[in-house]
């Protein structure tokens, strides 16, 4: 019987726990033995993943949380959930007191993209002054002017206009690199494409709660492609980052082996919650008026304030669980899933992001698409259906 998606976290922190050995690579020996590392924004999805690793690789991992309910949790051995307060530098501090190496992937969607970058500020000034050797930033394809329509690679121009987040991760790339350029740190700035896979919140669960709900509807000429990473592809390509001899806040774009037909992956996502994919021929334009910018910005900044309301009275992982549910209430009035019809220009694209960087300097990756795939159907299955899958490792 499959688990309630309500007892999961990506750390196995509620009891529910999550079984990595079924889902992903890790490699022999224990190369980070006796070196201490800080994860913030290690309870996420990438973070929990990297935490795992590297603790099965020897290193002693802190993951700072705001989460009171979450300091007492018995992880692993080798890792410690530290209470912290963002806001005040002398908690900051503390946490990141005796690291050697520190991976940033703290970024809160419920604030603003200022506010995320105050925090980055925070969190740099305190790796600083607590003599961290190596910062390694989690950053986004997204900081590139021509995503997601033009073809792609760290030479690609950034510095141009966008929405809030690319506006906010480009800046704390900029910051960092200032401050390796005046000797504060080494670093690194890891560029993921879209990450899916395990406990993906936006490539895979809520994909999958939406064509579980109410299954999926594709265009018969579509041939979109998706620039997507397995998440464990990504995860040593971070791990790779915190080895690096010199990183001088050196850009790596990272992707997958190969670019994923996107009807590819959503026939997978089907088959791996029970549904089907509907083929249509001449699919209309959007049948749903769009809102407009603003009233959308409004509408987003409220269900953001109410989600970081509740999340602070009941817990992230719940408030999550809760959301993951909304799909299936309803409001769809029996109408498939139609990605296409809501994103055209996002889910048609064939540009093709390119990661020689990171495959040369890095690790290539390895976790083709018919193996990720294969991995992120038992995930579903395991959580969303009513199977359990083999062991894959």
């Amino acid at each position: 019987m499959s688990p309630d998606p309500a007892s999961l976290s990506p750390l196995g922190i509620s009891p529910g726990d999550f079984d990595w050995a079924r889902f992903g690579r890790v490699a022999e020996g224990r190369p980070w033995q006796g070196r201490t590392v800080v994860i913030t924004g290690g309870t996420g999805f990438i973070g929990a993943r990297l935490a795992r690793k590297l603790a099965l690789y020897g290193a002693s991992v802190t993951i700072p949380t705001r989460d009171k309910s979450r300091t007492d949790a018995r992880i692993d051995p080798n890792i410690r959930l530290r209470a912290w307060a963002p806001a005040s530098p002398a908690s900051v501090a503390a946490v990141c007191a005796g690291a050697d190496t520190l991976f940033n992937l703290a970024y809160d969607f419920r604030r603003s993209g200022a506010a995320n970058v105050a925090l980055y500020r925070a969190i740099a000034d305190a790796a600083a002054n607590a003599g961290v050797r190596r910062f390694i930033q989690a950053s986004s394809i997204a900081v590139y002017d021509g995503w997601p329509a033009e073809d792609l690679d760290e030479n690609a121009p950034s510095d141009g206009a966008g929405q809030p987040y690319k506006m906010a991760k480009r800046e704390m790339e900029r910051d960092l690199e200032a401050r390796v350029a005046s000797g504060g740190f080494d670093a690194a700035i890891i560029q993921p494409v879209n990450v899916y896979g395990p406990f993906s919140e936006m490539w895979t669960d809520a994909q999958v709660e939406r064509i579980r709900a109410r299954g999926v509807a594709l265009p018969s000429d579509f041939d979109g492609l998706n620039n997507a990473v397995y998440i464990d592809d990504l995860v040593d390509a971070f791990i790779a980052a915190g080895d690096l001899p010199v990183g001088g806040a050196r850009r790596f774009i990272v992707t997958g082996p190969a670019p994923i037909p996107w009807a590819e992956m959503f026939a997978a996502y089907a088959e791996g919650c029970g549904q089907s994919v509907e083929i249509e021929e001449g699919q209309p334009v959007a049948e749903t008026p769009q809102r407009p910018a603003a009233l959308s910005s409004r509408l987003n900044g409220l269900i953001t304030k109410a989600s970081a309301m509740l999340a602070s009275r009941i817990g992230t992982s719940r408030v999550k669980a809760l959301r993951a549910r909304i799909p299936m209430l309803g409001g769809s009035h029996g109408k498939p899933y139609r990605p296409v019809q809501e994103n055209a220009a996002f889910y048609r694209s064939r540009a093709i992001v390119h990661a020689d960087r990171a495959a040369a300097e890095l690790c290539p990756p390895v976790v083709s698409a018919e193996e990720g795939l294969a991995r992120t159907k038992a995930y579903i299955a395991w959580r969303f259906g009513s199977t359990e899958p083999k062991d894959l490792s």
